[in-house]
């Protein structure tokens, strides 16, 4: 463990920032907690993208007192081993020398439906609140807010829903081979869901891009299915019906496909999919059971990248580096919007 790299560093505190939001003490708290967890980790993130894969995790941290606010010290510390896999030499894997899970996996499968947006992807609090009304006025859905700590972060929205839901049906031989079992009634139930469902997607994407800024940016849009293995399916567009289209049973399919020739090999605990300018499903990169990391080399490179230039602009303004691992906001009174 001694050969670890690792860098100490501030990665939150409850200092209100520009948008008038706060993190609360007691959410820092929960972060030392967490990150202290030797059995579940959070992860050393980049610039708070999910599409791309963990760095390494967080560990060691402490709460202390700065003034008249609060910050979370720990050390950054990235993995020790990168190495090829064995089994197919267009991967990588970077993992540590223990076993570990990170604290994202969901390994139990959510009930019903979740939208969660992030608030500053919008002009005004009414921007935002007329978002949120007109989804709600057309299904009955649980809406959460997750506020991401930049000045400007790219537009997100995320569905969080069953695996039974959108999934269970096209994907099956797989679920059932990974050990969740699915009841003849609950598939025949996803089936007749299946319309109402996409009906809501279609819906909430539309209101969501016509009111989301920066308009300039792709959309972060993300398919959350908490499960054995918790599968997340990933879009970086504006392109709503690209996306739609990929919602079917077809392309759903030959996802089920690769989660299975992948799960011969590794146990999978989260495995993720990006959606190509071709509105094609492509495996991303996925974490194990033991915490390892195996993706493309495609998308280590593009993270590898990906910090530098934010490491580069952040010097370039005498800034300290960011750090993304997760942590959830509250909002206080805004100072501007």
């Amino acid at each position: 463990m001694d050969n670890i790299r690792k860098n100490r560093a501030i990665v939150s505190t409850n200092h209100i920032d520009n948008h008038g939001d706060q993190i609360s003490i007691e959410v820092l708290e929960q972060m030392v907690h967490l990150i202290n967890d030797s059995q579940q980790r959070i992860r050393l993130g980049t610039d708070h993208r999910r599409d791309l894969p963990p760095k390494g995790r967080l560990e060691n941290a402490v709460l202390r007192k700065d003034g008249d606010d609060y910050l979370v010290e720990a050390d950054l510390c990235e993995f020790e081993n990168i190495e090829p896999v064995d089994w197919d030499k267009t991967l990588l894997k970077e993992s540590f020398l223990d076993s570990f899970q990170f604290v994202e996996v969901e390994k139990e499968s959510c009930d019903g439906i979740s939208i969660s947006i992030d608030v500053h992807n919008f002009k005004s609090i009414d921007d935002y609140n007329n978002c949120i009304n007109s989804i709600e006025n057309n299904e009955n859905i649980r809406f959460e807010e997750h506020v991401r700590k930049a000045l400007l972060p790219d537009p997100e929205i995320v569905f969080q829903l069953a695996q039974s839901y959108l999934l269970c049906h096209f994907l099956k031989p797989v679920v059932c081979k990974l050990g969740e079992k699915l009841a003849d009634s609950t598939t025949d139930y996803a089936l007749k869901e299946s319309k109402r469902v996409m009906n809501m997607i279609n819906s909430a994407l539309r209101e969501f891009l016509f009111r989301c800024i920066p308009s300039t940016r792709p959309a972060n849009i993300i398919f959350d299915y908490p499960g054995t293995p918790h599968i997340e399916l990933i879009a970086r567009t504006r392109d709503k019906d690209l996306v739609l289209n990929a919602l079917n049973s077809h392309q759903l399919s030959k996802v089920g496909k690769k989660i299975t020739d992948l799960s011969k090999h590794i146990n999978i605990a989260k495995v993720q999919f990006v959606l190509s300018n071709k509105g094609k499903w492509k495996f991303n990169y996925l974490l194990t059971d033991n915490g390892e990391v195996i993706g493309t080399k495609t998308v280590f490179k593009k993270r590898d990248k990906k910090i530098e230039m934010i490491n580069r602009n952040a010097i370039r303004l005498g800034r300290p580096i960011a750090v993304s691992c997760g942590a959830t906001g509250v909002i206080t009174d805004r100072k501007k919007f």
